[in-house]
């Protein structure tokens, strides 16, 4: 069978309850690197910073882990020069505001890496409470489609740093763009594409994330990130 879930991540990766966040439009970050002589940052139409969507937001936290400016669960590295202390606690300066286009700080604060916490804890328990009523290893897990708009900009690497998709050794990771969209058009011009849709449809099985058993223990489990140790093993 088929099995299917919704995970309520909110709209964290869309840049809301972000301090900094924002739509991906002119100005929004949406690639960051940082290396020994700073940050490096890609905005969309190459304008000034205003603030991050959401591919810049997941790059941001997981540089923050690559280079353990934050731990596993998420707290920042209080003895790190790179970080401050600022009006929502530590942060990292992105963007100051004399070189942003919105003419303030941009920043990434405590509580928007624990914002990207809840929002990946979620993902990440539908993705394993789907393994567990399959009964599915991670090792045989071939493919990992990613859709939508976001999924189109989001760095697989990332994702995958922060935990946000485990790492599953065997699968690939494909980028499909707006996947509901060309499935509409196919149904739209084909009875036969029609017909598979509604045979797909009705041997889907919905499993109901919050009702499920240890829920709530795969939802914490979810929102911790990669160790040290883990990060390693991820890149080997």
């Amino acid at each position: 069978f088929i099995a299917s879930a919704s995970c309520a991540s909110g709209p964290a990766f869309e840049g809301a309850h972000i301090n900094d966040g924002m739509r991906a439009a002119s100005g929004a970050i949406e690639a960051i690197r940082l290396t020994e002589s700073g940050l490096q940052l890609k905005t969309i139409e190459n304008t000034a910073p205003v603030g991050m969507c959401g591919s810049g937001i997941v790059d941001a936290v997981a540089e923050l882990r690559r280079w353990q400016l934050v731990n596993d669960r998420g707290r920042f590295a209080r003895t790190s020069a790179r970080l401050r202390e600022g009006r929502h606690g530590y942060e990292l300066l992105l963007a100051p505001a004399d070189e942003s286009g919105s003419g303030r700080d941009v920043v990434i604060t405590q509580e928007d890496v624990n914002e990207i916490q809840l929002a990946k804890g979620a993902i990440r328990a539908g993705l394993d409470v789907l393994l567990r009523v399959t009964e599915t290893q991670p090792e045989d897990v071939a493919e990992v489609i990613v859709a939508g708009a976001f999924g189109s900009y989001l760095n697989i690497e990332s994702a995958l740093d922060i935990g946000l998709f485990p790492a599953y050794p065997n699968a690939v990771y494909r980028q499909v763009g707006n996947a509901a969209a060309v499935g509409a058009k196919w149904a739209l011009i084909s009875r036969r594409e029609r017909a598979r849709a509604h045979q797909i449809a009705a041997a889907a099985r919905y499993i109901e994330l919050t009702t499920f058993p240890k829920f709530n223990r795969y939802f914490a489990l979810g929102m911790l990130f990669p160790t040290d140790n883990e990060l390693t093993k991820q890149k080997e």
